[in-house]
């Protein structure tokens, strides 16, 4: 009979599963900040969520009625311009975030 040294689990550090690049996107594409809360970047998610969505609802409301009355197209694109950018980077943000999580993840674990 041999006694073998017993395995003993840390409960203070789990893996974290690994985070799909493309869920990710898609999540921040429907919602911008939702894909940082996915990847885990929770705090900055939500900085997201609370300036993006407000601002595009304050342009959209106080600019597209002017411009329709006006027929000033300008008007209307250029302030929706930071909005739709913010919002494109914000998707490209969340898609290299979780792939760099993933890397990050799979050079440090001690799994194997």
């Amino acid at each position: 009979m041999t006694l073998e040294k017993p395995v003993h689990y840390s409960h203070t550090h789990q893996p974290q599963p690994f985070k799909n690049p493309g869920v990710a996107a898609v999540l921040s594409f429907f919602l911008p900040g939702l894909g940082q809360i996915y990847n885990g970047q929770i705090l900055w998610g939500i900085i997201v969520m609370i300036v993006v969505m407000p601002l595009t609802a304050l342009i959209a409301f106080f600019m597209v009625p002017q411009a329709a009355q006006y027929a000033v197209v300008g008007a209307v694109f250029i302030p929706f311009l930071l909005p739709v950018v913010v919002w494109i980077g914000n998707v490209v943000s969340a898609y290299k975030t979780a792939e760099h999580f993933n890397r990050k993840r799979y050079m440090t674990r001690d799994d194997a």
